[in-house]
């Protein structure tokens, strides 16, 4: 019987920045997507390429996770280089 464990990576840390990409999950948005956050500053990239501050888990409405979530880790890491280039 094969016992191991999967591990899979879940924070990419973008090197030389403040910055992370980060699996998450939420019942709104469905199983999993990714949020770019800023460490330092506590706030969130939205798709339109803006800065928001997060607030709590609780007071994230729909619209907010809609607008500051990826779809997939390659979008994230799209937006991640538009930001580098800028």
């Amino acid at each position: 019987m094969d016992n191991s464990v999967l591990v899979f990576p879940t924070v990419w840390r973008v090197v030389g920045t403040t910055l992370s990409i980060e699996l998450t999950s939420s019942l709104a948005c469905g199983p999993e997507y990714y949020v770019i956050r800023d460490r330092i500053k506590n706030t969130c990239l939205s798709i339109y390429g803006t800065w928001s501050l997060e607030p709590s888990q609780q007071e994230q409405s729909t619209q907010f996770i809609a607008e500051h979530r990826f779809d997939s880790i390659e979008s994230a890491r799209k937006a991640v280089n538009r930001l580098q280039a800028q």
